[in-house]
Parts: C-alpha cells; sequence; structure tokens
C-alpha cells in the first residue's frame, strides 16, 4: 500500500510538472 502511495505521488508530480511546461508554452 505504502509503495503504491508513493508512487502515486510520484506519477502526480511528474503530471504537474508537465501541466506547468505546457502552461509556460501556451
Amino acid at each position: 500500500m505504502l509503495e503504491v502511495g508513493i508512487e502515486g505521488i510520484k506519477m502526480a508530480s511528474q503530471h504537474s510538472e508537465l501541466q506547468a511546461l505546457i502552461n509556460i508554452r501556451s
């Protein structure tokens, strides 16, 4: 359970970084 939570947090942080890059470009 804990590992899944950590992976979820990593994916969420990566997704937010991608959103930030997209927002900067547009």
